[in-house]
């Protein structure tokens, strides 16, 4: 490393190697001028250390006045939380009764609650920062991954396609690299922006330890006000950076009729969606808001559709393994729940034992329930969805139409009441419907239920108290689902449309059609998980799946 020399002595050209530095002054001092340093009354009192103890950071403390740059700070006025140097003192903080000097205000700062929170809300905006970095690798290795899957999928549509596989596995190959290149190229734009931060944010922690441990209070008391500045801008750039975030993905679609194909396996697309980071301001984090009270979905975009020929769609829900489980009403053989992966691959089939009403998926595990009517008799019918084989039939006392299932509890309608239930069907508590006839009936976003009779959308709050939310006479009492931000979705009867109510008002007063969606004859619906996908059952022809678009509101 090149010696440091004294700036007192370049002044006169003298070239002398310092030995050590004024951090008050920011001036590196030869032997000499360090005793004249410590003899001057004016500077007497600075703290002189090693030159080689280095500031991990060019972080610039603020010691000068903003509105008069010529002006040290010497004045902390308490009214106004806020340093004021001699002119700011006489023309605006003369009537002020508890101003006091820097060196007063700054007495045991180290010590003190305002310097500690300070160093830990830098702590985290870091840690924030850090958080977000770790999702943008996260979803980088995701893609690596689809990358791998995908081209594995191509060698294998290669071996029964000789004849032509050389010239369309060169060209999907590049198309996929390209794809997955043109990711990694955004990836990298947004990730350089959130190191940028995470390194600034590092820099001040650097300069915090450094200052806890050689800075003086005065130091430490103007460095605390430089990080209002930088606390404020980062808890405004953090929430506006984490929602410019995309979540990428790379989704490979290949063709049914590959063989009469002479272009591509198939297509390769980007799918990216507003990836949901949440960020506290550090004065909330004891009391954190979630995501879901800042988000709702804004449109749906179209993404596939797969035919079931020869079968009356009704009933679907959809497996956190990313499987789409439905029934259908066979007029002819027995009916059938059905199992298709998202690309509306077949995956497998088990006969039900009744007329199906719903179907719902328990929570954390790979089993579905499917209510069933056989004549004037009820059952339950568990299903294993990995393995697609009925795990218990289980024969009930009491109606049973519509279902749902949330953390450990489990509804069904029964008409006159909902009744809660274990798995087993045994009931654990009945709530009773008090003339509203709940049928098809749903969690919302908390505890509360929803559900619809042929003209009214009720809400039965976790009291048992039942509310009227909407009046409609085309409401049909199974075509509604509800996303994970409070919003309910609903087909209406003669109609075509997608429509929406917002519950967050006492009274909502107005339905909205959402225009990407259009279903010749709709039947059921449901979200996955996430609220990232739409799930649609059409009877004449079979499922529909839109993507979700989140944005903050």
């Amino acid at each position: 490393m090149a010696s440091k020399l004294c700036n007192p002595c370049g002044v006169s050209d003298k070239d002398v190697e310092a030995v050590n530095i004024c951090i008050e002054c920011n001036e590196n001092l030869c032997l000499e001028c360090s005793n004249h340093h410590r003899s001057l009354k004016a500077t007497k009192s600075h703290q002189l250390l090693d030159v080689s103890l280095e500031k991990p950071t060019s972080i610039l403390i603020r010691d000068h006045c903003e509105i008069h740059p010529s002006q040290e700070y010497q004045y902390f006025c308490s009214e106004h939380a806020g340093l004021c140097c001699r002119e700011c003192l006489a023309e605006a903080h003369w009537t002020c009764e508890k101003v006091m000097t820097i060196d007063a205000a700054a007495k045991n700062v180290k010590q003190s609650e305002a310097f500690l929170k300070c160093e830990e809300e830098i702590h985290h905006i870091h840690e924030s920062y850090l958080e977000i970095l770790q999702r943008k690798r996260e979803n980088e290795n995701e893609v690596k991954v689809k990358v791998t899957d995908i081209k594995e999928k191509v060698k294998t549509m290669k071996s029964d396609l000789i004849g032509k596989v050389t010239r369309l596995e060169t060209a999907t190959l590049s198309c996929i690299a390209s794809t997955a290149h043109e990711i990694f190229e955004k990836l990298d734009i947004e990730k350089d922006s959130i190191c940028a931060g995470a390194k600034e944010a590092q820099d001040y922690l650097s300069e915090i330890d450094f200052m806890k441990k050689h800075g003086t209070d005065k130091q430490i008391f103007l460095l605390c006000n430089t990080f209002s500045h930088y606390t404020q801008r980062s808890n405004e750039q953090i929430p506006n950076l984490s929602a410019r975030m995309n979540y990428f993905s790379i989704s490979f679609d290949e063709f049914p009729a590959l063989l009469s194909s002479t272009e591509s396996f198939g297509t390769i697309s980007i799918e990216d969606s507003p990836a949901i980071c949440s960020f506290d301001a550090y004065k909330d984090c004891q009391a954190p808001v979630t995501a879901t009270a800042q988000y709702r979905i804004d449109s749906f975009q179209f993404r596939n559709k797969f035919d079931i020929k020869g079968n009356e769609i009704n009933g679907i829900a959809v497996t956190d393994d990313k499987k789409v489980i439905c029934y259908q009403h066979n007029y002819i053989e027995a009916n059938k729940a059905l199992l298709y992966s998202f690309d509306g691959k077949y995956l497998g089939n088990i006969k039900l034992k009744g007329d199906p009403q719903d179907i719902a998926i328990l929570p954390a595990s790979d089993l579905a329930i499917v209510t069933l009517q056989n004549k004037k008799k009820y059952a339950l019918q568990k299903i294993n969805t990995k393995t697609m084989k009925t795990e218990h039939l289980i024969q009930v006392t009491y109606p049973v139409y519509g279902i749902d299932a949330k953390n450990n509890d489990i509804i069904v309608g029964s008409g006159d009441e909902v009744k809660y239930i274990d798995d087993e069907g045994l009931v654990v508590r009945s709530v009773d419907g008090k003339g509203t006839s709940p049928t098809f009936v749903k969690f919302g976003s908390n505890e509360d239920i929803y559900y619809i009779t042929d003209s009214s959308l009720y809400c039965m709050n976790k009291e048992e108290v039942i509310k009227m939310i909407y009046i409609c006479d085309q409401f049909l009492r199974h075509s509604f689902t509800l996303d994970k931000y409070g919003i309910i979705y609903f087909f209406l009867e003669n109609s075509k449309g997608l429509y929406q109510l917002d519950l967050k008002d006492e009274f909502p007063d107005m339905l909205t059609v959402i225009p990407e969606v259009e279903i010749s004859k709709p039947c059921f619906m449901c979200f996955d998980n996430s609220s990232s996908k739409l799930f649609l059952s059409d009877v004449t022809y079979g499922v529909a799946i839109y993507n979700c678009c989140s944005t903050i509101h």
